[in-house]
């Protein structure tokens, strides 16, 4: 009689992108108020996002530590690291646009900001449900197809933004004004499209272990 022992392969990795995401979807909620605030709640609310922006890089930090003391992950070490690097830059760009927000004096935003971000933090909720519930294949699926038609809907978004932007009149600082409202929306497409290039690994995954 053979006997067949399984070894336990860790998910520690994956459940420290799990609280990654969770923190991609608070600096997501942070940036929303900010777009919501007067201007004298902007310098708390940078300070709250370059928290979280700091709990995430701990968090990374944690993943990397793991990986190398990790003998069995319940993902390759190369899958995680690049999953894990796609949210903490994701978070970095949001913090960044909450800096261009302050410093940019960007008091007066194109509804478009708002609808950006709202799929932003539709995304940023699918990568949480991604990393709770990574054993369900069919649901990681849906959860991926879900996440790459928001980029598509975030790139329509953006080019109306810009759109309305350009049209909006050549009145006195018309130029810089859409300069402003071109480096938001920017910043704001970099964050979809990590966590674009995340769901594209999570379908990556899903491929190849069916």
């Amino acid at each position: 009689m053979k006997w067949r022992f399984r070894v336990p392969r860790e998910s520690v990795g994956i459940d420290l992108l799990a609280d990654m995401s969770r923190e991609l979807a608070s600096s997501v909620q942070t940036l929303a108020e900010m777009l919501g605030s007067e201007a004298d709640e902007y310098p708390r609310l940078v300070e709250q996002m370059h928290a979280t922006e700091g709990r995430s890089n701990e968090l990374f930090f944690r993943l990397l530590t793991t990986m190398r003391s990790s003998i069995i992950n319940r993902l390759p070490r190369e899958d995680l690291y690049r999953m894990g690097e796609h949210i903490n830059t994701a978070i970095e760009c949001l913090d960044t646009a909450s800096d261009i927000l302050l410093t940019l004096n960007l008091h007066r935003q194109s509804p478009r900001a708002a609808e950006l971000l709202e799929i932003i933090q539709r995304m940023a909720d699918n990568s949480i449900k991604m990393f709770t519930g990574f054993e369900n294949m069919d649901d990681l699926e849906d959860i991926w197809v879900d996440s790459l038609r928001l980029g598509k809907r975030a790139e329509h978004t953006r080019l109306t933004w810009l759109k309305e932007v350009l049209e909006a009149g050549s009145g006195p600082g018309s130029g810089l004004n859409a300069a402003k409202h071109t480096l938001m929306a920017e910043r704001l497409m970099l964050v979809v499209g990590h966590l674009r290039e995340l769901a594209m690994d999570v379908g990556e995954i899903v491929v190849r272990e069916s």
